[in-house]
């Protein structure tokens, strides 16, 4: 918890001047835009939409609900 006080902190301190650059909701949109693809490609490599395949109809309905 410590550690990510003190990232967090930094990050808001450090990214004052990107967020002056461009407006806040772009600046917003653009991190969570690398984030999820960060997240999608660490989950690619790692072979975690092996479980996809084996997805019933509900699960799908489920996952796009």
């Amino acid at each position: 918890m410590f550690g990510a006080t003190v990232i967090m902190a930094l990050y808001s301190v450090w990214s004052r001047a990107f967020v002056a650059r461009s407006s806040m909701l772009g600046f917003l949109a653009a991190g969570m835009g690398f984030g999820a693809t960060a997240s999608t490609l660490l989950a690619w490599g790692r072979g975690g939409f092996a479980v996809v395949n084996n997805l019933a109809p509900a699960q799908w309905l489920a996952v796009i609900g």
